[in-house]
């Protein structure tokens, strides 16, 4: 199906393609001053940089970009597709259905626009244009986190002491014979066990319950500040930071960015530091990661595993989910790539 084609800005204002899952990383694009090309992992030149703008290779092609046109290249640096798109995307693979055949087709293919109001086509290889856009499958990680704010399950366990107008969920702590209920007492939210003692107090406006792999825990937020709890009622970070992010890059990994006294880091669930807070400000990256920001306001990265490039940049940001490339933005405002050895892939 054909359809308008819409550009998203980057909150950190700077601009890449991001390439997709089928990314090839064993050419990097690579930038000479202006022009871009591309290099191997030891950055030895495989394509010599003639291009405004070089996306990373999906599929064994390429976007590359000459003047205010775009086209595709193969791993060869040989023009496939010519310089006459507005818009290209990565190559990637999709379905079509074909009445005739039990299943459905895979094809390679590529969103295009050959029109200056974005106007989207999908091409094949040879730059044909496709009668039918193909299906993509896109996997996503499943949701645990579960926010307690009008989510209500109904329960005959009743209150002889006017302890709860109603109960919103409920859940079990491994190790402990205790059930126990999050609750909901007037506008505020609290939690209980089952012998009706409060184990987390009903003064919180939401209350967020995760699972990791051998606890469950609970968020909860009281006039913009947030306390976690382990799911019996422990308090493992207290309320004393002005800022307590809760973020999930792994599966059963749970993290915290937390702020106080104008210094950021990132703490466990057990309350043990996973990046010192030496930073005036870290954010996550939505592909895996941390944008950290010293006090000269300049940018760096810290990767899942604890790698770290050090702060440099102006902006920077993670290539794609899982990569170990991030592209990033000079000091004097002009962009390229580095990997996570802090290796650039670009030169004056």
């Amino acid at each position: 199906m054909k359809r308008p084609l819409f550009l998203i800005t980057i909150a950190i204002a700077i601009s890449a393609t991001v390439f997709c899952q089928s990314a090839d990383t064993t050419l990097i694009p690579y930038r000479l001053q202006n022009k871009w090309g591309f290099v191997n992992s030891a950055r030895k030149l495989v394509v010599q940089p003639m291009y405004d703008e070089a996306g990373w290779f999906s599929a064994g092609y390429a976007v590359v970009k000459k003047g205010k046109m775009y086209g595709y290249i193969n791993t060869a640096g040989k023009v496939v597709i010519p310089f006459k798109y507005t818009v290209a995307k990565p190559f990637r693979y999709g379905y079509v259905d074909d009445a005739r055949k039990q299943n459905s087709d895979t094809i390679l293919f590529a969103g295009a626009s050959l029109r200056s109001d974005g106007y989207e086509i999908c091409i094949n290889t040879k730059g044909i244009v496709l009668a039918k856009c193909p299906a993509i499958n896109e996997n996503t990680d499943p949701e645990d986190d579960a926010a307690i704010v009008g989510k209500e399950k109904v329960y005959t366990l009743k209150s002889s002491s006017n302890l709860f107008d109603k109960i919103v969920d409920d859940y079990k702590v491994a190790g402990d014979g205790n059930s126990y209920f999050i609750a909901k007492k007037d506008s505020f939210y609290g939690v209980f066990n089952n012998k009706f003692e409060v184990t987390v107090p009903f003064v919180y406006s939401t209350i967020t319950k995760f699972t990791t792999a051998d606890n469950i825990y609970l968020q909860a937020e009281k006039a913009g500040n947030k306390t976690l709890f382990q799911g019996n009622g422990t308090v493992t970070i207290p309320a004393e930071t002005n800022i307590l992010q809760h973020v999930h890059p792994q599966h059963n990994q749970h993290l915290f960015i937390v702020s106080s006294n104008g210094k950021s880091g990132v703490k466990n669930v057990d309350n043990t530091w996973f990046i010192e807070p030496k930073y005036t400000d870290i954010t996550y990256d939505e592909n895996g990661g941390f944008v950290v920001t010293d006090d000269a306001n300049n940018k760096g990265f810290y990767f899942i595993d604890k790698t770290i490039v050090a702060p440099k940049y102006s902006a920077i940001k993670l290539a794609a989910k899982g990569s170990r490339y991030l592209f990033v933005k000079t000091i004097d405002g002009k962009t390229g790539y580095v990997n996570a050895n802090g290796d650039e892939f670009f030169a004056l």
